[in-house]
């Protein structure tokens, strides 16, 4: 039996349909009943991938042209960011666009995920961490989050400690 998986996008342009895995069961044992942790967290990865990958580049879309004069903004190059979620570390390609001469600017060239990504961890993953690390040692949260979760990098417990820690900063600070 064989199970696909694909990912159906709809925006204004239209739609498109990814294959996003193919699933394959031939055993009728306990074992091969349902998904696998594995299989769970490779889909997981794939999903979160395609759906970060096609905001992004809705994202950009809708900011190609200076808001002033709607001139396309001239590009400059671009450089890897990487955003860290619950499903795996991402790398996505973060353009470097000149500003527009229509309007003064301090600066002559700017990056416009830069309004998106205000942070490179996803607030989910964010959230786990700190909740978890703060339950139980920096180590333990940090194999809880790699047994449990797709990441593709290992976790440092220095990571999870400075989150935790900014977590709190900012707790204290807002109450």
């Amino acid at each position: 039996m064989k199970f696909k998986i694909q990912l159906v996008t709809q925006c204004e342009t239209g739609e498109t349909i990814q294959e996003l895995t193919c699933l394959e069961r031939t055993s009728e044992e306990l074992e091969a009943m349902g998904i696998s942790l594995p299989e769970a967290k490779s889909l997981l990865a794939a999903l979160q991938k395609q759906v970060v990958e096609q905001q992004v580049s809705a994202f950009l879309f809708n900011r190609q042209s200076c808001p002033h004069c709607t001139l396309p903004f001239r590009h400059k190059g671009q450089h890897p960011v990487v955003f860290r979620t619950l499903y795996g570390n991402l790398n996505i390609c973060s353009p470097r666009w000149f500003h527009c001469d229509c309007q003064p600017h301090d600066n002559h060239t700017f990056s416009p995920l830069a309004d998106l990504f205000t942070d490179h961890c996803s607030p989910e993953r964010l959230y786990l961490e700190t909740k978890w690390a703060s339950l139980v040692s920096f180590g333990l949260a940090t194999q809880l989050l790699e047994d449990v979760l797709p990441t593709d990098a290992h976790i440092r417990t220095t990571t999870i400690r400075n989150h935790l820690y900014g977590v709190a900063r900012r707790l204290s600070e807002n109450g």
